[in-house]
Formats: C-alpha cells, structure tokens, sequence
C-alpha cells in the first residue's frame, strides 16, 4: 500500500517562509498585521485585545475572488471582539482563557466548518492554535502524560481563584502560591515548565496531523 504523510505531502506544495519578523510583538496587533498587511498604527490595534478598525483582510480578498473562507481561533484576544472574523463565511473563536483540549477545538471546529464548503471552491481554512502556549496544562491522558506538577498546582489555584494570572506573568508566584523563586530553585521549576510544554506540542502535533489527514479526504 502507498504510504500517506498529509504533513509532508502537503509542505512539498506549500510555500515555506525561513525568515519571518513580528511588526509588534503583541497577539492582537500581529495577527491584525498578518491579516491586513498594515502597521498596528495603520489598522488601530495597538495592544492585546484591541478591535482592528481598518484595512482590508486577507479573507476579504480571497471571498471577493470566489474561495470559501473559514476561521477558527483558539485565542480569545483573536476573536469576533477584535473583528478577526472579517471576510470569513464562518469563524468560530473561544470566548475566554482555556486551559485545556484548546488543540482539539480547533480541529473539531476546523473540520466541521471545512466540511461547509463546496468541493468546486477553493477553500481558504485559516486555524490559529494556541499551543504550545502558556497556560501549561496538557490533558492527564496516561502514564506518558507528564507530571509537570507546579505548572498543574498553579494553574489549579487559578481555577478556584485563589491566585491571579498577572500574578503568573510579572513571575511574583508559581506553584499553588509560592514564590517563582521559593520552591527548591528555578531548575526545578524550569523543568515542570518543560515536561509541560511538551506535552503540549505532541498534542498540537497529533492534531494537526488529524486536520490535514482529514481535510484531504
């Protein structure tokens, strides 16, 4: 039997950018860059979870010259709030901070919008996963699930809020409460971090080779 690799199947026709620079290194502004073409100053984004309110959008184009166009966002600073739905027949986006199977939603969603489109149309299927992306919480799936366990007490204390996330990213907490530099020194730390990060990109990985195995169908 022939043997199917949708990953590099589908790299052989892409086009492959090796140098890629950020005009702002902020989710909102970018991605409204990405999609307009335009400098945060020109599309008014200028910082996380600011609306665009100018330019035309990629998705625009491509509608106006015949594609089916769809868009699923994990990121809730990349949603219909900051008009990122512009130009797509269909656009679903989470509404908040996630913590978990952010991955999963983006497939299930990406191939259920995908099946919408008619087979003598271009389909442009813009899918923007937030992993491998902080908060570290990959699903508890098996024995190969790694631990990770600060990352998880964290992010736990966070659910039952008894811990604030700007607490997490000015690095003033980690680990249920404690101090990021209290809990038997940052190696350790640094290590619950990268057990965790891990597991999410395999994650990632599995289901973007699900979305490309699926979609060629």
């Amino acid at each position: 039997p022939t043997r199917v690799d949708p990953v590099n199947d589908r790299a052989r026709i892409s086009v492959r950018f090796t140098q890629a620079t950020t005009p702002f290194p902020r989710t909102t502004p970018a991605l409204a860059s990405l999609m307009t073409g335009l400098w945060p100053q020109h599309h008014g984004s200028r910082e996380v979870s600011d609306p665009f309110t100018r330019g035309t959008t990629l998705a625009q184009v491509l509608l106006n010259n015949g594609y089916s166009t769809f868009g699923v966002s994990a990121n809730w600073v990349a949603s219909r709030k900051q008009n990122m739905h512009q130009g797509f027949l269909g656009f679903v986006s989470m509404t908040r901070m996630q913590t978990d199977d952010r991955a999963r939603f983006v497939t299930d969603r990406a191939l259920k919008l995908s099946a919408l489109a008619p087979r003598d149309q271009p389909l442009f299927l813009w899918t923007h996963y937030m992993d491998p992306h902080f908060p570290y919480n990959p699903r508890e799936r098996d024995e190969r699930t790694p631990p990770g366990t600060l990352c998880r007490e964290t992010m736990r204390a966070i659910s039952k809020k008894q811990l604030r996330l700007a607490a997490i990213e000015d690095g003033r907490h980690f680990g249920g409460g404690k101090g990021w530099d209290a809990d038997q020194g940052t190696g350790r730390q640094h290590q619950h971090v990268t057990q965790l990060l891990r597991g999410l990109i395999t994650e990632q990985e599995e289901r973007t080779l699900q979305l490309l195995q699926q979609i060629a169908v």
